[in-house]
């Protein structure tokens, strides 16, 4: 099986792993939900830092797509979390119904979430020692970050380093 994170190969196989996946989607959520946190209301600022710890633990030992997966359950988390508010846009500003403005909202959500499930993915590859993984996944979030403000929607308004704008001094 293929270790993940800065753990050595052991030595590769194609054999399907079938891990349970509550805990670690669980966990993605928590992540999710803690980024949301760390914005000015309710204003935890300091959780921005720690957001990504339940992220890069749950997809620690998964396959690439199980880790793409879980960045992708973290991103939905995060974005119904924290943007609910643009299905009421939507529905009272945009004209559309409930249903339909809550459809795009949400389809704009797993949209959003696609670069949550990159970074999933891109954790997951070996690398030789914790500083060059903690120094490659550090280039990976920022990366997508500054993706998400170019590619398809230029829509970020949910980056990591957001609630530091606003933290004290």
């Amino acid at each position: 099986m293929a270790a993940t994170g800065f753990r050595k190969k052991e030595g590769l196989t194609f054999k399907a792993e079938r891990k349970p996946l509550i805990l670690p989607m669980i966990l993605a959520v928590i992540g999710g939900v803690l980024q949301t946190l760390s914005w000015p209301s309710p204003g935890l600022w300091p959780l921005c830092f720690v957001a990504l710890v339940p992220l890069i633990v749950a997809v620690d030992g998964q396959s690439g797509k199980r880790a793409f997966f879980l960045g992708w359950v973290y991103g939905l988390a995060l974005s119904f979390s924290s943007l609910p508010w643009l299905a009421d846009v939507l529905v009272g500003y945009g004209g559309m119904g409930s249903a339909l403005g809550w459809l795009v909202f949400s389809l704009l959500a797993a949209f959003l979430a696609i670069y949550q499930g990159f970074f999933g993915w891109l954790v997951t590859m070996c690398l030789p020692g914790p500083f060059l993984w903690a120094l490659m996944g550090s280039v990976a979030w920022c990366g997508l970050d500054w993706l998400k403000n170019w590619v398809f929607t230029g829509f970020n308004w949910t980056p990591l380093a957001g609630p530091l704008a606003l933290s004290p001094e």
